[in-house]
């Protein structure tokens, strides 16, 4: 693996259809990756839209597998509620 070799992160992404409960477009990349991280957006009964990220898998560490509202700042990034 890459990561043993040296200080190396690969980010992939992958699309899932609005509302699926799958966390991958094929299911291998969620085999093949040391780490998940799930986001989502909740649209809100006023209209306004939620974020959330959730650690789904994260080889090697325990995990809060909480859902944790977020907010993108300017200048900021992302700040969780």
């Amino acid at each position: 693996r890459l990561e043993e070799r040296g200080e190396y992160t690969t980010l992939m992404t992958s699309p899932i259809p609005v509302g699926s409960k799958l966390l991958s477009k094929n299911s291998v990349e969620e085999f093949i990756s040391s780490g998940v991280i799930h986001l989502t957006c909740e649209r809100q009964e006023n209209r306004h839209y939620e974020r959330y990220l959730t650690v789904k898998k994260m080889r090697g560490s325990a995990i809060d597998l909480n859902e944790h509202k977020f907010v993108i700042q300017e200048n900021s990034g992302l700040t969780f509620k």
